[in-house]
């Protein structure tokens, strides 16, 4: 998205109407020098999603199918001929993990929550 900016000091101007000198500098303002900024070089300018929120999220559902896959395995009995599977083996794992990846979705969903507010409140 483009704004208008001070050809100066690169200041966006968010009105419609231009004034006739920069809010910021100072400086006396032709509407012909008048440049198109990208909102996204504005110094003010926060994105919309988070990244640490996003890779938490990531995390925590990796964290939740490792800890699934790992149980599998370790509880299948590998020394015995006929594949027995200890439940007792692999529960420790599955709890591990899921609480794990709960705890880490649960931080995600926080601090976009906290990213939000942020958002409003500028």
């Amino acid at each position: 998205m483009k704004v208008k900016a001070c050809p100066y000091c690169e200041t966006p101007i968010e009105s419609d109407e231009i004034p006739e000198s920069c809010p910021s500098c100072g400086k006396e303002l032709n509407p012909k020098q008048l440049m198109n900024l990208d909102i996204r070089d504005t110094p003010n300018y926060i994105k919309d999603t988070n990244t640490i929120a996003d890779i938490l999220k990531a995390l925590g559902l990796v964290t939740i199918v490792l800890g699934f896959i790992v149980g599998l395995i370790m509880a299948i009995d590998s020394n015995s001929y006929a594949n027995n599977f200890s439940l007792i083996l692999a529960l420790p794992f599955w709890i591990g993990g899921f609480i794990s990846g709960i705890f880490m979705l649960g931080f995600s969903e926080i601090i976009n929550l906290l990213h939000k507010i942020n958002l409003k409140v500028k």
